[in-house]
């Protein structure tokens, strides 16, 4: 499924793919960095209950030859 939106990116002459991963959610963080994902951010996500960190993460893509 991960590839098939990388390719929906690259058809629709995207340059990058990114998404938001929660800092608890570490086996989709690690999922994520296997694919080619690197974070590049984090920020902190407030509500009036509570508070989380999110891992901004991203991934160049390139034109398929």
């Amino acid at each position: 499924m991960f590839e098939h939106a990388v390719q929906l990116a690259r058809n629709n002459g995207k340059r990058s793919l990114w998404l938001e991963v929660l800092e608890q959610n570490e086996g989709a963080y690690r999922f994520y960095q296997r694919q080619g994902m690197l974070c590049v951010n984090e920020v902190v996500f407030e509500t009036a209950s509570q508070q989380s960190v999110l891992k901004i993460m991203r991934m160049p893509l390139q034109a398929s030859i």
